[in-house]
């Protein structure tokens, strides 16, 4: 359209799951990435690799897992980072957060942000 693309808030709207025990953090992604997986668009699970019939067992897969952003500061740091490079401009970190949605907050707010700025 014309515009410069460094004039636009491109916002990354993400499931996070955070806390400083990451396989804490991945099962809590999990539970939410089981329950609403099957609804998520077609296409957008093609974008995935994702069909819906892959949530028919239950089981979530580390595929899977990649439609959200979990585990320690570390592996949430990079996530952005890349969300970063390929555009976005404002990351909005949503629920579940973690196992302790207390801890989430502070780990985010005193380890991941400064990270990214």
């Amino acid at each position: 359209m014309g515009r410069d693309i460094a004039a636009i808030d491109v916002a990354a709207c993400i499931w996070c799951s955070i806390s400083t025990n990451s396989e804490r953090a991945r099962a809590v992604l999990a539970e939410k990435i089981e329950y609403y997986g099957p609804s998520f668009s077609p296409d957008l699970m093609a974008r995935a690799g994702l069909r819906v019939s892959d949530f028919a067992g239950g089981a979530v897969t580390p595929q899977m897992l990649a439609l959200g952003v979990a585990g320690g500061p570390e592996d949430v740091v990079g996530a952005c980072a890349r969300l970063i490079a390929s555009g976005a401009r404002h990351i909005s970190f949503g629920p579940p957060l973690g196992p302790d949605p207390e801890e989430a907050i502070r780990v985010l707010a005193s380890e991941v942000i400064p990270a990214l700025r």
